[in-house]
């Protein structure tokens, strides 16, 4: 697991260790929250479906072990496992309120 060095803006932190790609990120959107830890996870969690099943992406994944671990991780760091956000599922904007056209609210 790497952390970023540096926040890229606060109330941010950046993490490296999914292994989908040598180097993808994700991010954890306030970090120092007691309730509301989000993780947005981008290509390290590509659907809902990975994430429910522990399955990395079959072929496009760099290191399968290493994903697997790194949303077990993701698992850990949220207040709220509805708080953690693949990066490539349209059932996000059926989970979450939604403010306008292709854009949700996560989080309280």
């Amino acid at each position: 697991m790497q952390d970023s060095l540096i926040p890229p803006v606060p109330g941010i932190k950046v993490f490296t260790d999914s292994k989908h790609t040598r180097e993808n990120q994700y991010i954890l959107v306030n970090p120092e929250s007691e309730t509301n830890r989000i993780v947005i996870a981008s290509d390290a969690i590509w659907f809902y479906f990975n994430l429910d099943n522990l399955l990395p992406i079959p072929t496009y994944t760099f290191d399968p072990d290493a994903y697997v671990e790194a949303m077990k991780r993701m698992k850990t760091m949220v207040t709220n496992p509805d708080y953690l956000i693949p990066g490539h599922d349209d059932l996000v904007f059926s989970r979450f309120p939604e403010l306008c056209r292709g854009v949700v609210k996560i989080g309280n």
